[in-house]
């Protein structure tokens, strides 16, 4: 919202970087992130730092799954030196609060970053990771196809279908999902509530108050069959085909559009360079509800050195590094993710009449997920997946009623 606008509007002179002292021996950190998009550009980015500070060895790390394979080190104290997080989640303040995170308030590095994100990552008023980018989320689409059969960019749920349905007679598969991976299907539901509900965060507290019920809400059993019916209109195994093979075919022709986010733009280019595609917001039921007229946005990449790291002034040093004006704009250029440090401009044209109608004019909304209390995310995913698979919004309204008041109430 204002918060997360002000950052894209800022412009200001960049920070350099600042000075470390470090030790003369040759030691090694391990950089541990979470994003299987970004293993190009970190290869490149350790490859440049090692060249610049030669006695600094970096091993990086990304693996499936790589959350729950976080938690689980930190559990066991296998702490990497330097690891990215998502901050708004709930597992990075839990993490803060354990005792797993150095504090970095105060560190020159922090003036880089736009003073409202950074707000919204403090743990207690104090500062454990530096954000470096946000993303958007909606629905990619193939311009050429689109061109193809004359297509507008729908307003509404039912301006959707009904382009499904021109290009269904077309015989062109209008979706490709990437169903088979929980967390995609979670992050549909989630961002796709950002449109179809009021107050998706507000209706799941008061569920969890017992004040209604997920069942009683015409908003929910509408958004439940509306993730079935687009269902539809996708590829035919899409609880086989993960994110990977969603975004080939995407970027391939197999399908005119694919739900992700920004963050999903270097795979897509790496998959087909010659691509034509854009972005756009996720349509809302009634185009003339200006509530829900705005975009899920969320920060996305931010960094974090462990407490108890070996070599704190090196890990330091790296993420310094990595959160300089210089790289953080060549992030942006690579990732496509508009980004929170001062002085980097947005060059993605594919994402460029979204980001003008909605994050320049303020009618954004941080992701209701980020409000989501630990242990509902993952369930979250596998009973959304279970109504993909069966088609049950009866089923699926109370598996979610009885999740929120598990999870919600503890």
């Amino acid at each position: 919202m204002k918060k997360m606008l002000s950052v894209l509007l800022i412009l200001a002179m960049c920070l350099g970087l600042a000075g470390n002292v470090y030790a003369e021996e040759q030691v090694t950190i391990e950089f541990f992130q979470m994003k299987d998009e970004g293993t190009d550009y970190y290869e490149q980015l350790i490859e440049a730092f090692e060249a610049q500070y030669p006695n600094i060895k970096v091993e990086h790390t990304n693996v499936p799954d790589a959350e729950t394979v976080m938690m689980t080190r930190m559990s066991s104290d296998q702490v990497p030196d330097v690891f990215t997080v998502f901050p708004l989640d709930a597992a990075p303040r839990e993490q803060v609060e354990a005792g797993y995170v150095m504090e970095l308030t105060g560190e020159a590095m922090l003036e880089n970053v736009s003073p409202d994100v950074l707000a919204m990552t403090e743990v207690n008023g104090k500062n454990y990771t530096i954000p470096v980018s946000l993303n958007m989320l909606g629905i990619f689409y193939n311009l050429d196809l689109f061109e193809q059969v004359g297509a507008a960019i729908p307003k509404t749920i039912d301006e959707l279908y009904a382009l499904c349905d021109v290009f269904n007679a077309a015989e062109i598969t209008p979706f490709t999902f990437a169903d088979k991976d929980v967390w995609t299907v979670r992050q549909f539901c989630d961002r796709a509530s950002v449109t179809m509900l009021e107050d998706p965060v507000g209706l799941f507290e008061k569920i969890a108050a017992s004040e209604t019920t997920a069942a009683e809400s015409d908003e929910l059993r509408l958004m439940g069959e509306t993730i079935v019916k687009l269902r539809g209109y996708g590829q035919e195994d899409n609880l086989g085909t993960g994110y990977e093979q969603a975004i080939a075919d995407f970027a391939n022709g197999k399908a005119a559009m694919f739900f992700s986010g920004t963050f999903a733009y270097p795979e897509i280019v790496k998959s087909n360079a010659d691509l034509k595609f854009a972005m756009f917001r996720y349509p809302a039921f009634n185009a003339e509800n200006e509530i829900t007229d705005r975009l899920g946005v969320n920060i996305d990449t931010s960094f974090s050195i462990s407490a108890s790291t070996k070599y704190p002034e090196e890990a330091k040093l790296f993420v310094e590094y990595c959160t300089s004006p210089e790289q953080a704009q060549k992030f942006s250029d690579y990732d496509g993710t508009p980004s929170s440090i001062i002085g980097v401009s947005f060059n993605k044209s594919e994402f460029e009449d979204m980001f003008v109608q909605y994050v320049q004019t303020g009618k954004t909304m941080s992701v209701p997920g980020n409000s989501w209390p630990a242990g509902f995310s993952g369930t979250y995913g596998n009973i959304c997946q279970e109504l993909i698979d069966n088609g049950d919004v009866d089923a699926w309204l109370q598996n979610l009623n009885e999740l929120i008041l598990d999870t919600y109430n503890e």
